[in-house]
């Protein structure tokens, strides 16, 4: 996915006396921006510093995979629940019913694993999910 906003004037408008009427800001997804103008580059922001022992990207990352994967499973288990259901196949809701307690109290886990580093890193975006 990718998105891109243009904007005729630079970010302190106030002061546009400072950029010519040539520029143009062109922001990409991740919030990194280009000016198309030579005589207006601001400084790009510096990375935040994390603090000592926060995870890396790698790390949330891994986390969040973990996380969708979990739910994405509890997920699959509702609609295969919901079908045994439905077909009052009894033997298949008993197996089932087994099944979404076991996965939903690992999803538990790893959802405050997930919220657990997502507090220490707030500055990470989470992923947008697919399918």
């Amino acid at each position: 996915m990718a998105s891109l906003t243009c904007s005729a004037r630079p970010p302190n408008a106030g002061l546009t006396a400072l950029a010519s009427k040539n520029y143009i800001k062109l922001e990409i997804v991740d919030g990194s921006w280009l000016a198309v103008d030579r005589a207006f580059r601001p400084e790009p922001a510096p990375a935040p510093e994390l603090p000592l022992g926060a995870p890396d990207d790698e790390e949330m990352q891994a986390a969040w995979q973990a996380w969708s994967q979990s739910s994405d499973r509890a997920t699959e288990l509702r609609a295969a629940l919901q079908s045994a259901m439905q077909a009052g196949d009894n033997s298949e809701i008993t197996r089932l019913k087994l099944e979404v307690g076991v996965v939903l109290s690992e999803h538990r886990t790893v959802n405050e694993e997930y919220k657990r580093l997502k507090a220490e890193r707030p500055d990470w975006k989470t992923p947008q999910r697919t399918g």
